[in-house]
């Protein structure tokens, strides 16, 4: 699962493929090719991040449904 914390809001998609659109739309194309490769294999733990734009956050199934019923009730989602 992937986790991407902007300032605004929070995105969580199921894989990197599913997200690839949010990281050109936040990045543009040159970064959001960059982390798509950077977490499109990475390992539960592994982030991007580059030039203070968006986090993002490779998370397993069970982190991800924690971190989507807190950004829920916070109103970040």
């Amino acid at each position: 699962m992937i986790v991407i914390y902007t300032q605004d809001k929070t995105i969580i998609r199921e894989n990197a493929d599913v997200a690839k659109g949010d990281f050109v739309n936040l990045y543009g194309e040159k970064l959001g090719a960059e982390a798509y490769a950077a977490v499109k294999f990475g390992r539960v733990g592994s982030t991007y991040r580059k030039h203070g734009g968006p986090l993002v956050k490779v998370v397993s199934k069970e982190n991800a449904e924690s971190i989507r019923i807190k950004e829920e009730a916070i109103g970040m989602i």
